[in-house]
């Protein structure tokens, strides 16, 4: 029938640890809670003269008084070789807090700076596009250099992206073709295969078996390595859809959809939109699963493309429905790195990426250190914005070669 959405061949799935997950309305708590109580306690960062507590005595301020310091202009390794005074600014708060200084981030710009960072964590969690490469098939200039020395200094590399468009062997395949880097699957978290793992999870509560995907082709390869019955994709790219369609849809083909999982997806259309909209009418058990909300990605220097949001957002819209969102700035993927390698110390741990919004913020979530690099979505200048003084990275550098540069020229203090 002409409404009916096309079924992919189920596969065997592979056992693997199960992730906790919170629901879309314990998120939301959460995140309000976490927002809350980074604007009553003071950030703590590396710099070791970041963090001043002001001496102010009441009478001076009638109200309790935030001091944030002003960014760090970021230069490069030939140019700066000693840590910047940095003034700090005093402007009045509404908030019942001590008197402290927000705590710029430590810019990598000497050698030393990148050799306490290679002394100091034994796992880097990096981010892909943004950091790595840029538009999908641009490798930024440097990224190879750095993985390749991490990993001949021993360090466990792990790669955790909201991209849920490839499965984790077409990421290795990418880091190859791309890069030249011989990256392994088990170091691999996309959220394809995270949405893969909280799905399995959810059988536990309640049988899943039929999955609609909003999505490209590497999210439906991961659910059918986990055997699910997958519907939509790319294959519902060019099909129509009007008053007449969406009523011939038959109501038991819909009432039978388990999960709608809902990614990027460049062929997304009106009958997709529709169609996952009369899953959730007619299934109220139906799990609505967002594998990110990141709004775009960076294609040029001037240009950012839309990408998952737009997506999630029409769905949620015309649905009512709130999604669960399993990408960051969600624990789920570093939550299944700390399992999988057996992570004791998360100070031990340093994520790295170019949004303060996703993997900056999911570093503060998790109390692991974070580093910022200026080839992606963040800009120096968003480090400013009061709306983000409660996710300022613990380091921010130009790019990820940075630190690859800067330890070659002082390999022997390593």
């Amino acid at each position: 029938m002409q409404g009916e959405t096309t079924a992919v061949v189920k596969q065997q799935g592979v056992p693997m640890s199960q992730p906790i997950i919170p629901t879309a309305q314990e998120q939301e708590s959460q995140q309000e809670t976490f927002a809350a109580q980074s604007l009553q306690q003071p950030l703590i960062t590396q710099a070791s003269s970041a963090l001043q507590v002001s001496s102010m005595s009441a009478s001076q301020f009638s109200s309790p008084t935030i001091i944030p310091q002003l960014t760090p202009t970021i230069a490069s390794s030939s140019t700066i070789t000693s840590p910047t005074i940095i003034p700090t600014i005093a402007i009045a708060s509404q908030f019942a807090s001590p008197t402290v200084a927000i705590a710029p981030p430590r810019s990598v710009s000497s050698r030393l700076d990148v050799v306490d960072i290679v002394r100091d964590y034994d796992t880097f969690l990096l981010d892909c596009d943004g950091v790595l490469w840029n538009g999908g098939s641009e490798p930024i200039d440097g990224s190879a250099r750095t993985l390749r020395l991490l990993r001949a200094l021993g360090k466990r590399l792990a790669f955790i992206s909201n991209s849920s468009g490839l499965s984790r062997a077409q990421f290795v395949a990418k880091f190859k073709r791309l890069l030249d880097f011989d990256a392994h699957e088990h170091e691999v978290f996309g959220t394809g295969y995270l949405a893969a793992l909280y799905l399995r999870a959810q059988q536990q509560l309640s049988p899943i078996s039929n999955v609609y995907v909003v999505g490209m082709q590497g999210l439906v390869d991961e659910l059918q390595g986990f055997g699910f019955t997958v519907f939509g994709g790319p294959a519902d790219d060019n099909k129509p859809m009007d008053d007449k369609i969406f009523a011939a849809i038959p109501a038991a083909h819909a009432q039978s959809i388990d999960a709608l999982v809902c990614g990027y997806d460049p062929g997304f259309n009106f009958y997709k939109m529709s169609f996952a909209s009369l899953c959730l009418q007619l299934n109220p058990k139906c799990h609505f699963v967002a594998t990110n909300r990141d709004q775009c990605d960076k294609v040029s220097d001037d240009r950012n493309i839309p990408v998952a949001e737009g997506m999630v957002a029409a769905i949620e819209a015309v649905s009512g429905v709130k999604p669960v969102n399993i990408g960051k700035p969600s624990p789920v993927g570093l939550e299944q790195i700390v399992r999988r390698f057996g992570i004791a110390d998360r100070r031990r741990m340093i994520v790295i990426g170019d949004r303060l919004s996703t993997d900056i913020a999911l570093a503060k979530c998790a109390g692991t250190a974070s580093l910022l690099v200026l080839t992606g979505v963040t800009k120096q200048k968003d480090l400013l914005h009061p709306d983000n003084h409660h996710i300022i990275p613990d380091y921010v550098a130009p790019t990820l070669g940075t630190l690859a540069d800067l330890l070659k020229l002082h390999a022997s203090k390593l």
